[in-house]
């Protein structure tokens, strides 16, 4: 049985008894796509689908605080049913948000790249691992994600987890103010990616399970 994290596994209901066949084969990014950029601008990005499970609301809320002490702007990249939903509630909220859309593939690689870091604010089991937190790590961007079981896991590589929206309005403001810390979080997360992240580590990996059962 193969699954992407050990963490998501172990607290799964199903495959929590049957972790003596398990085997983590992680999910993977072409490194080579995403440059490491270490001069970074004034946003907090979020890249994913407009859902109600992703958590999008609390990273609202967090930044309606943030921006109160902090000029630090909101980008918010993708689409889904409930985007219009969203803008309502920034504009609500007072938020300072660019809702992008889905955007062109070099262009989001540009944007999740110059990001001064980026949220995934998702509480729900759905989201099981978060590629985007990959992707946001190979450019040197540190990551911020909800402490659920799978993506913490991954998030720890590059950056840090919280679990209650004030703590991600603390964390925000915190690498806000510390760019050194920032720079350290991006450099050891791109070097996870290099390292455990890439395809020929994770193909390497499957072939490997293939053989063991053939």
């Amino acid at each position: 049985i193969v699954a992407t994290t050990k963490s998501y596994a172990e607290t799964s209901p199903v495959l929590k008894d049957y972790l003596d066949k398990l085997k983590i084969v992680p999910n993977a990014v072409n490194v080579s796509l995403y440059p490491q950029v270490s001069k970074k601008e004034n946003y907090v990005l979020y890249a994913g689908r407009m859902l109600s499970y992703k958590g999008v609301e609390s990273l609202l809320f967090a930044m309606s605080e943030v921006q109160k002490s902090v000029d630090l702007d909101l980008v918010l990249v993708g689409d889904g049913y409930d985007k219009r939903l969203l803008e309502e509630m920034a504009t609500q909220l007072h938020v300072r948000a660019k809702f992008t859309g889905r955007l062109e593939r070099s262009m989001f690689i540009d944007t999740i790249s110059r990001a001064e870091l980026l949220v995934l604010p998702t509480q729900n089991r759905l989201e099981a691992f978060g590629i985007v937190l990959l992707e946001a790590m190979a450019c040197e961007t540190p990551v911020l994600a909800f402490d659920t079981p799978g993506v913490n896991e991954v998030a720890k590589n590059g950056g840090m987890v919280y679990s209650s929206t004030q703590e991600l309005c603390e964390l925000i403001l915190e690498l806000h103010g510390n760019e050194p810390l920032r720079m350290c979080l991006g450099q050891r997360g791109r070097k996870a990616v290099e390292e455990n992240y890439s395809w020929k580590r994770v193909l390497d990996s499957m072939e490997s399970i293939y053989r063991a059962v053939t």
